[in-house]
């Protein structure tokens, strides 16, 4: 037998509060926005930071759509997101995860805002063309799997693609990179490629290119296979010979795939950074 439910406040108590009703409708606090976890932090060096609630990030720590990763001057950060995408944020760096859609496979879009400074990333299991890379002054297709960005103070942004295809669009133009190592540059009014990474100058490019010296500082998976652009070099009749590179420094055997238990492992790790991004 169902029982009846009395009012424990007499009718005229109700009265009383019924003028109240709409104060109190505004001052009752609106329900907590949802955020959505997009991934997680895997290695930090030093001071690196997610924009929600000002936090210092440590291993494991979720990122979250629509917030900014940084990283502090001799710090960086390596991030897995739900897809197995692999990012690294460098030194002195600012990204912002905008416009993130979970799909059945994946993230059916998603965008990377580059404010400065250097980035990696190594795509996942989402659709090819589901990312899109942005800089002050440029928007870049992501049809390849393992490139960095470089954007100094000013906005001018370098492409380095190590495996794919991207496309860097500029506000008059694009150009399309395929080929490993080749260099694309947009600055406010024109994209174009430059000199592929090896065929100049060693000691200006590990200035200007920060995340490509050193590779053993990065987990074996957040590695780009650098070794493939000395090897390239080394065939060119143009470019002036040079001793060949050790295989920590230029990413070893050029793997980019870690073993299942490559996250578990200790690595070695440098203090010894290069400066920030500094090219004209």
């Amino acid at each position: 037998m169902l029982k009846k439910i009395r009012s424990v406040m007499p009718q005229a108590g109700v009265r009383a509060l019924l003028p109240a009703l709409p104060l109190l409708l505004l001052v009752t606090p609106a329900p907590a926005q949802t955020v959505e976890e997009i991934g997680r932090s895997i290695r930090v060096k030093n001071v690196v930071t997610g924009s929600l609630n000002n936090r210092r990030l440590a291993p494991r720590d979720p990122v979250y759509a629509s917030e900014s990763v940084s990283a502090e001057f001799n710090s960086h950060g390596e991030i897995r997101l739900n897809d197995k995408s692999r990012i690294i944020v460098g030194e002195n760096s600012v990204i912002h995860l905008d416009e993130f859609v979970v799909g059945a496979d994946g993230f059916q879009q998603g965008t990377i805002e580059v404010a400065k400074g250097a980035f990696r990333f190594i795509t996942g299991n989402s659709p090819k063309g589901a990312f899109t890379v942005k800089t002050p002054v440029s928007t870049i297709g992501v049809r390849g799997t393992v490139f960095d960005v470089y954007v100094n103070a000013l906005g001018l942004t370098r492409v380095i693609l190590f495996k794919g295809e991207i496309e860097a669009c500029s506000s008059s133009n694009c150009v399309v990179v395929n080929r490993p190592c080749d260099i694309a540059e947009v600055t406010s009014s024109e994209a174009h490629e430059l000199p592929y990474l090896r065929s100049g100058d060693r000691t200006g490019e590990d200035s200007n290119y920060t995340l490509t010296s050193r590779q053993n500082r990065f987990r074996l998976g957040w590695r780009a296979p650098v070794l493939t652009c000395a090897i390239r070099a080394a065939f060119d009749p143009a470019v002036k010979k040079a001793p060949a590179p050790s295989q920590g420094s230029e990413g070893g055997s050029g793997k980019t795939e870690p073993s299942p238990r490559s996250d578990r492992k200790s690595d070695p790790q440098s203090n010894d950074y290069g400066p920030t991004t500094g090219y004209p």
